[in-house]
């Protein structure tokens, strides 16, 4: 007797065939699964400026004296600096600000961006993230990083309300979440405020050079890794 498998392949061609697999299944060796993901986040090189260090590894690494060194405890929280649109968002950070400048993260998620700011020579930086369970994480690495109660850390949906003046506005979330955050950041940015945004897959690249233009915002730098890209734009078109 035919089984299905072979009455449903009789005729096709060997792409198109099924394949039936077995399914096998037993129980896995005793784990930390919480921390075993920790073997996996090595240090990463940002720039020949700036380093990402585990801060499970701060005590087997030597450190470079001309480097900004970011120590991290992600957790929970995105922001690792594996991820493209986080180097991509550090490195237009590290091109943008020269020292002394005013600075809001939104989306921080671990504050690796914020960390980067006052790392760089930023007088006064601010932090929102919409995810409140995780502001916990975002101040641990504020700490790691010498920073405890340096930076100021909230709950805030994107800018809603929030209404002030500051040199530069960062955000490294998704294209959906940045389109309205456009016109409220240049609300809050001083004029030829600096806005650095990550976040952006190759196809929506356009549609965001196009928002911040319509937002009178000049592009003036635009770097991308694989799909991803990031932009640096300035408040206030010549």
């Amino acid at each position: 007797m035919k089984t299905y498998q072979t009455n449903y392949n009789e005729g096709l061609p060997e792409d198109q065939q099924i394949v039936i697999y077995d399914i096998q299944f037993g129980e896995l060796e005793e784990n930390d699964w919480e921390t075993a993901w920790q073997a996996y986040y090595e240090p990463i090189h940002i720039s020949r400026f700036m380093d990402i260090v585990p801060i499970w590894e701060k005590d087997t690494i030597e450190q470079d004296p001309s480097k900004y060194t970011i120590f991290l405890d992600p957790g929970m929280a995105f922001g690792t600096g594996s991820h493209e649109t986080t180097k991509l968002a550090l490195q237009l950070l590290e091109i943008g600000l020269v020292g002394g400048e005013s600075v809001i993260d939104v989306g921080t998620g671990s504050g690796v961006l914020a960390i980067a700011a006052k790392k760089l020579g930023a007088s006064a930086v601010r932090a929102y993230d919409y995810d409140g369970s995780i502001l916990s994480i975002t101040e641990q690495n504020f700490a790691l990083n010498d920073l405890e109660g340096e930076i100021e850390v909230s709950q805030n949906n994107i800018l809603n309300g929030i209404h002030t003046q500051v040199d530069v506005i960062t955000a490294n979330i998704l294209f959906d979440i940045l389109t309205p955050l456009i016109p409220q950041a240049y609300e809050n940015l001083k004029d030829n405020g600096i806005l650095v945004l990550s976040g952006i897959f190759h196809d929506k690249k356009d549609e965001m050079v196009t928002l911040l233009e319509a937002n009178d915002f000049e592009v003036e730098q635009m770097n991308n890794m694989g799909e991803w890209f990031g932009i640096l734009a300035r408040k206030g078109r010549e």
